[in-house]
């Protein structure tokens, strides 16, 4: 599952939804990505299809077109912010709503 408090595989009964893997899988970990989240589903052509996931839709607006029904073989993948996303998240967080950029 990727920065979650207890990644792994988890059986289904067929109701579930990320939003319920994810709660499984014990939440997110401080410095996982909730912008990025995506739902891998295996295809019959061997190309997997990757929906993306509003986390932060369906948690603060109960918006559920993103929180998909699992299907078997789906995997839900949560990234790590990177150094510098986390960086700007901390300097949005602590500012007064303005984040500073990094400039070459």
């Amino acid at each position: 599952m990727g920065d979650v408090n207890a990644p792994g595989a988890y059986s289904l009964n067929g109701h579930e939804t990320v939003l319920d893997a994810l709660i499984a899988a014990g939440g997110l970990c401080s410095r996982a990505n909730d912008r990025k989240i995506i739902l891998t589903r295996p295809c019959h052509d061997g190309q997997p299809l990757i929906l993306p996931v509003r986390y932060q839709q369906i948690v603060q607006l109960g918006e559920v077109s993103t929180n998909y029904q699992l299907l078997p073989g789906d995997r839900i993948y949560v990234p790590s912010l990177t150094l510098w996303e986390d960086i700007k998240q901390t300097l949005h967080l602590a500012g007064d709503g303005e984040t500073a950029t990094k400039r070459d």
